[in-house]
C-alpha cells in the first residue's frame, strides 16, 4: 500500500478501512469475497463495507461517496459487467482520482474473466496473483483463500495479532544486523554513484504454478512492465513468490538488497512479517542436508542465529528466504537445489521465498522441474541513451570516457550493463582511458584489470606518513597473486563466500610437492604429540630410563612411521582420491589419517570403515585404532623397561592413553591441519598467513565484501576475472621463502 496510507494507518492503530464495488449481477460473488474476508476482520485487521449495506431509503450515491471518501483502500471485482455499469465506472474514476491525491489503495479482483489490463486499471496489483479469474479455478474456495492471502501482504496486515513472537530480542538484534549489512553491501556495490531504476519484464512461463494446472494456457510472451515499476510491487504482485533473473552484470544482486532493505521496513513496522534473509545458494550444492536444516545452517553461520532458534523460526514461517546466485553453484547441482526448493515450498504452503540467478543458467537448470513461484521477471539492461546520460551527467571529469565511447563499439555495448558502467564511472573519472580493446573479452579483461589497479593505489591505506601519503600494507604484485589463488580455489569448489575455516588439504593439489611438505608436517605434529603424552602417561611409573626407551619407542613407532610413511613415501593424490571417494564422511574425519602410524591401515580398510556412516562409529574407529596401537606400545615399553610383571600395568595404561590420544586426535587434530595448511601456503607465498588482514584490506579496497562471517568478491565477474588471471600462474611455489606480509 501506499506509504502515505499506511503510516497513518499504524499512527492511528485502527483497522484498515476496506470498501467493495462490484456490479449488481455479481452480488453473489461479492458475498462470497465479504465471507473470506470475515476472518480478517474478526481479529480486528480491517473492516469491509459494500452496497450491500445501505439500508432501505437512503440514497444509494451519497451513501457510496461517502464511504469512498473515508476509506483506505477500494477493492473492485472485475468482471463483463462491472464494465458495463455506469456506477462502477464512476466509482473506478473517482477511486483511481484519490489515488492520485492521497494514496488510497486501489486493488482489482478478478472475479470472472475479463480483459481488464487494458482498462486504467492496467498498471494495478490485481488479486489472485496469478490472474485468473476466481469463477473459473476447479476450486473457488482457493481462488477466494488466495486472493484473501494476497491482500493481506499487499496492505502490509499482520498474519496474527497479538500474538507474542518467540526470540524477541534476537529478532531485533538480526533485524538491526540485516539493514546494516544489506546496507554496507549497497554502498559497497554503488560506491556513491546514483542508483538507475532498472526496467522489468515480466515471464510467467519460468516458473510453474496452479494457472499452469487449471488452464490449459499457451506460453505467454515476455512482457514489459510499465517503467517505474518497483520490485517491491512485483513482489507484493506475485505474492512473495519470484523469481528474478537477468544476464551477468545487470543488477539482479542489486535489485534483491533493495528489495530486502524494503522488506525489513516492513519487518521492522509489524512484528509478525518474515525477516528477509539473503542466502547465497552455492554453498548448498553437493550438500546432503534438506533445505530447512541447510537454511538454519546458514542463519547460524552467516548472521550468528542460534541454530535452535533459526530451526524455530523456520518451521514457523518467520524467515523469508532471498535465495542469491541458483547460477552459482556445480551446474549438475543446479536442477537438484531446484527440485529440493520446491519440496521446502510444498512442505510451507503461502511462505514468500525469491530465487534470483542468471537467465541462460536457470533456463537450462529447469528443463525438467521449474520453480514454484507465482511469477518471474527479467532485469533489463540499461538502454545507450540512459548510460550516456549517467555519464553526462558526471561532467567533465568523465569526458575521456565519453570520448572513448564514440570510437569504441565494444564499449557501447558494455555500458548498457550497470555493473560496467559504475566500474567505468569509478575507473575513469579523471583520467582518459588508454588503448582499450575493440573485442569485448578482452575489453572487459582491461577495464578490470585497470579497476582493481585504481582501488590499489587509491584505497585501503592502513596509516599514514609523514609526508601525509598513504601507506600500502600489501602491494599490488601481492593483492592479485593472493586474490586470484582464492578465486581460482571458489570456482573450484563453487563457492560465493569465503571464511578461513573451509580451507581444506585439496586447496594444496595443484601442488604435489607443497602437499607432500603438508602430509609430512601433519604426520609429524601428530607423531610428536602421540610421544609427549604417551610418555607423560609413564612418567609416574617408570624410572627414567624406562621414559627414555618409551620415548625412542615412540619416535620410532609416531614420528619415522606417522611422519616418512604418511608423508614422504605416500602418494598424495592418491591420498586426494581416497578422500574425495568419501563424500559421506566429512573431509575433517578423514583427513586426520587416524594416527599416522596406520597409514598402511587407513588405505586398506579406509573405504569399508568410513563407510559406516555416522559420527560415533567414526569416533569408536578412531578410538580403537588408537588404543590398540598404544596398548601393544605400552606393552613392549614396560616389559623392556620393568619386567614382565609391569606388563599387564603398561599394557592397560596404554590402552587408557591410546583411547585418549583417539578422542584429542578426533577433536584437535581438524585444527592442526588447518593451521597446517594455512602455514605452508603461506610459506610457498600463495596466499598470507595473517589471512584476515589481507581480507579486510581487499575490503577497503572494495574487491571483496563482507557478509556475516564471510568474505565475498563484489560481484561474481569479479571473482570470474581474478580466478582467470590464476590459470596461467606457476603450478609450483614451494622454493624460496614466503612473501612478506
Amino acid at each position: 500500500m501506499s506509504s502515505t496510507v499506511l503510516q497513518q494507518h499504524q499512527r492511528e492503530a485502527r483497522p484498515f478501512s476496506l470498501m467493495c464495488v462490484a456490479a449488481l449481477s455479481d452480488g453473489p460473488l461479492l458475498s462470497q469475497w465479504e465471507a473470506h474476508l470475515l476472518p480478517l476482520q474478526q481479529a480486528g485487521l480491517l473492516t469491509c463495507w459494500s452496497e450491500r449495506q445501505i439500508s432501505a431509503g437512503a440514497e444509494r450515491m451519497s451513501e457510496l461517496a461517502s464511504h469512498l471518501e473515508r476509506a483506505d483502500g477500494v477493492i473492485l471485482l472485475l468482471s463483463a459487467d462491472f464494465f458495463a455499469d455506469d456506477t462502477c465506472r464512476a466509482l473506478m474514476h473517482e477511486a483511481v482520482e484519490r489515488k492520485l491525491r492521497n494514496g488510497t489503495h486501489i486493488i482489482p479482483l478478478i472475479v470472472r474473466p475479463v480483459a481488464w489490463e487494458e482498462s486504467e486499471l492496467g498498471t494495478f496489483t490485481s488479486l489472485p496473483a496469478n490472474g485468473i479469474a476466481i469463477t473459473t479455478w476447479a476450486s473457488p474456495d482457493e481462488g477466494w483463500q488466495q486472493a484473501v492471502r494476497g491482500l493481506q501482504r499487499l496492505l502490509g496486515l499482520p498474519a496474527r495479532r497479538n500474538t507474542p513472537v518467540v526470540g524477541a530480542s534476537e529478532r531485533e538484534r538480526i533485524l538491526r544486523l540485516l539493514r546494516r549489512t544489506y546496507q554496507t553491501l549497497l554502498d559497497g556495490l554503488l560506491q556513491g554513484i546514483t542508483w538507475i531504476e532498472l526496467g522489468l519484464s515480466e515471464r510467467p512461463e519460468s516458473v510453474f504454478n496452479a494457472s499452469h494446472l487449471l488452464h490449459q494456457l499457451p506460453d505467454r510472451a515476455e512482457r514489459p512492465l510499465p517503467e517505474g515499476t518497483s520490485i517491491l510491487s512485483v513482489f507484493d504482485q506475485a505474492e512473495g513468490e519470484l523469481l528474478i533473473l537477468g544476464v551477468p552484470g545487470v543488477g539482479k544482486s542489486t535489485l534483491l538488497l533493495h528489495l530486502a532493505m524494503d522488506l525489513i521496513a516492513r519487518a521492522e513496522a509489524d512484528t509478525a512479517y518474515p525477516l528477509p534473509i539473503i542466502v547465497p545458494l552455492s554453498s548448498w550444492g553437493g550438500s546432503s542436508l534438506s533445505l530447512n536444516m541447510w537454511l538454519a545452517e546458514q542463519l547460524a553461520r552467516i548472521y550468528n542465529v542460534p541454530r535452535k532458534l533459526g530451526e524455530r523460526w523456520i518451521e514457523e514461517g518467520q524467515v523469508l528466504p532471498l535465495f542469491d546466485g541458483l547460477d552459482e553453484m556445480e551446474e549438475l547441482a543446479r536442477p537438484q537445489c531446484i527440485a529440493a526448493i520446491n519440496i521446502f515450498r510444498r512442505s510451507r504452503f503461502g511462505m514468500p521465498l525469491v530465487v534470483c540467478s542468471r537467465k541462460a543458467e536457470y533456463d537450462v537448470a529447469s528443463m525438467k522441474e521449474q520453480l514454484l513461484l507465482q511469477n518471474a521477471v527479467i532485469v533489463q539492461p540499461l538502454t545507450t541513451v540512459q548510460a550516456e546520460n549517467v555519464i553526462r551527467k558526471c561532467g567533465p571529469t568523465l569526458s575521456g570516457l565519453h570520448d572513448a565511447l564514440i570510437t569504441n563499439p565494444a564499449l557501447q555495448d558494455l555500458i548498457t550493463t550497470p555493473l560496467m558502467l559504475n566500474v567505468m564511472i569509478l575507473v575513469y573519472r579523471g583520467v582518459t582511458p588508454h588503448n582499450l580493446p575493440f573485442e569485448q573479452i578482452r575489453l572487459v579483461e582491461s577495464i578490470w584489470t585497470d579497476y582493481v589497479e585504481r582501488m590499489v593505489r587509491e584505497k585501503g591505506a592502513v596509516r599514514q606518513s609523514k609526508q601525509d601519503r598513504p601507506v600500502k600494507r600489501y602491494t599490488l604484485d601481492q593483492t592479485r597473486s593472493w586474490l586470484s589463488y582464492l578465486a581460482e580455489q571458489m570456482s573450484k569448489h563453487n563457492l560465493t563466500a569465503f571464511e578461513l575455516e573451509i580451507l581444506q588439504s585439496d586447496w594444496l593439489d595443484q601442488w604435489p610437492r607443497l602437499y607432500k611438505w603438508y602430509e609430512w608436517s601433519l604426520g609429524l605434529v601428530v607423531g610428536l604429540l602421540g610421544t609427549l603424552i604417551f610418555a607423560l602417561a609413564f612418567a609416574l611409573f617408570l624410572n627414567p630410563t624406562g621414559i627414555l626407551i618409551i620415548v625412542l619407542v615412540e619416535v620410532l613407532i609416531f614420528v619415522l612411521a606417522g611422519g616418512f610413511v604418511g608423508g614422504v613415501i605416500e602418494a598424495p593424490d592418491t591420498t586426494v582420491i581416497i578422500e574425495r571417494d568419501l563424500d559421506v564422511v566429512p573431509k575433517q574425519y578423514v583427513e586426520v589419517h587416524l594416527l599416522p602410524a596406520t597409514t598402511n591401515i587407513r588405505f586398506s580398510f579406509a573405504h569399508g570403515l568410513f563407510h559406516i556412516g555416522d559420527d560415533p562409529i567414526i569416533t569408536l574407529a578412531i578410538v580403537g585404532i588408537c588404543a590398540a596401537i598404544f596398548t601393544m606400545a605400552g606393552g613392549l615399553a614396560t616389559f623392556v623397561a620393568r619386567g614382565l610383571t609391569f606388563v599387564l600395568a603398561g599394557t592397560l595404561i596404554g590402552a587408557l592413553t591410546g583411547i585418549l590420544m583417539g578422542l584429542m586426535i578426533y577433536l584437535f587434530c581438524p585444527l592442526v591441519r588447518h593451521y597446517l595448511i594455512r602455514f605452508w601456503l603461506w610459506r610457498a607465498g600463495i596466499f598470507p598467513l595473517h589471512a584476515t588482514a589481507f581480507l579486510e584490506d581487499a575490503r577497503a579496497r572494495h574487491l571483496l565484501s563482507h557478509l556475516g562471517g564471510n568474505y565475498q568478491f563484489i560481484h561474481q565477474l569479479l571473482l570470474e576475472y581474478f580466478a582467470a588471471q590464476n590459470e596461467s600462474a606457476p603450478t609450483e611455489r614451494i622454493s624460496g621463502e614466503g612473501q612478506g606480509e
